[in-house]
């Protein structure tokens, strides 16, 4: 029997300070953010009150994972990720400022852009760092249980808080709420201890950067060619995915208030409805005494997500769209850990890292062309034909793509597959 142990954590939490400082930080400025992404979105489209604009406003936001991504890491080589951390949090509590200010829309695509920029940064240099602020090497998995389950419960509450601020108290109060805890863990991280061997100071020549990096993606790419085919098609499929369905959550604002005539900062709470979902499902998934092949994990919970979508495009009132989006919540939990285990299952560790950024590259670039594409849509149809384009699309994709893997696997068992 599997039982999630509260109190090794608090326990684990007190033998490593330095860890529970970048914990501490971290959670606490990922909740403020969740108000600073509801308000400036509902903040946006009160200023706009155009479909379109949010749309691009949504690309703007995503552009840095495409731009930055694949050469993010390399800054962690040139610089200490700690001095990376700091720097990537003082910045952001004063851009969050600005969305206070700012009154023209070309504004709010800098702000966000810029946003976007210092996100990546601090996230390749946040999980690079975390095995140095662990006393006992073996509880490196104690650690990231921890910030796993921090994420997954900042996931469910920070939409609903985030919404109750701005119905309550205004949009000011969200982004000063952020702007001060950026500020904190930028303080947290100052005064945290990294172990003496990442404190040096790091000098590296550019020239071995670079073709440190152009090694990884070419043997990247190499094992994606010629041994990976099913991972590939994996890839493959989640590009699709994101490229007929990548506008369903960036503008769900809109949705929300035109069609399922609800105010705008209840988008905040079908966040919220779906993270539930995804904890749900991940906790009955995680408690089954049962063996599912990642294939059929991902598949199944791709065509479940293409049916509730399909729903949810056509609700009509904001309390059939918070249940439709938690059982959605429910079926992207098994999408999610049938592609993190198909992955993980059928990837070398050497080229692991790599892969994952191509899928952040990826997924990031499927989301930003379909919302080019609902971008146009939306001078022609209204939001909630673009919606039920999106979701019909995506459930025919996910049964021809699961057809073809069967029958794939049925005419060849390839080499070096282990699917089950």
């Amino acid at each position: 029997m599997r039982n999630f142990k509260l109190f090794r954590f608090v326990e684990f939490l007190r033998e490593n300070p330095s860890f529970f400082k970048v914990w501490l930080g971290y959670s606490q400025s990922t909740i403020g953010s969740t108000f600073t992404m509801i308000a400036r979105t509902v903040l946006f489209y009160q200023l706009t009150n155009s479909p379109s604009a949010v749309a691009i406003f949504s690309i703007f936001s995503m552009l840095p994972s495409i731009l930055m991504s694949p050469i993010a890491g390399c800054f962690q080589i040139l610089f200490q990720e700690k001095k990376i951390l700091i720097f990537s949090q003082a910045v952001n509590g004063f851009l969050v400022l600005g969305y206070i200010i700012a009154k023209d829309p070309i504004v709010f695509y800098i702000l966000v852009f810029l946003q976007g920029i210092l996100g990546v940064f601090f996230s390749t240099s946040f999980y690079s760092v975390i095995p140095q602020t662990v006393k006992n090497k073996d509880d490196i998995v104690t650690a990231n249980s921890l910030n796993n389950f921090s994420e997954n419960l900042v996931d469910v509450l920070g939409p609903s808080l985030g919404a109750i601020i701005v119905k309550f108290w205004g949009l000011i109060p969200a982004f000063i709420i952020d702007s001060i805890t950026f500020f904190i863990n930028a303080f947290l991280l100052s005064i945290t201890f990294i172990s003496e061997e990442e404190a040096v100071e790091k000098k590296v020549k550019i020239n071995s950067v670079i073709s440190s990096f152009y090694n990884d993606t070419k043997e990247a790419i190499k094992f994606l060619v010629n041994e990976g085919k099913y991972v590939n098609y994996i890839l493959f499929t989640e590009f699709l995915l994101l490229l007929a369905g990548g506008t369903i959550n960036s503008l769900l604002v809109v949705f929300t208030k035109e069609a399922l005539h609800s105010s705008e900062v209840m988008y905040g709470y079908l966040l919220s409805a779906g993270s539930i979902g995804a904890l749900i499902g991940s906790f009955i998934l995680g408690n089954l005494n049962m063996k599912i092949p990642s294939y059929k994990l991902y598949f199944t919970g791709l065509i479940a997500i293409g049916i509730f979508l399909t729903m949810f495009s056509f609700a009509n009132n904001i309390l059939l769209g918070l249940i439709i989006f938690l059982l959605n919540g429910i079926a992207n939990a098994l999408l999610q850990i049938g592609f993190m285990s198909a992955i993980m299952a059928n990837v070398l560790s050497e080229v692991r890292g790599k892969i994952f950024s191509f899928y952040i590259l990826a997924s990031t670039l499927g989301s930003v062309i379909s919302l080019l594409i609902s971008q146009k849509l939306l001078t022609i149809f209204n939001i909630q034909t673009v919606y039920r384009i999106g979701s019909i699309i995506i459930l025919i994709i996910s049964i021809i793509r699961f057809i073809r893997l069967q029958i794939f696997l049925k005419s060849k068992k390839e080499p070096g597959i282990s699917i089950e």
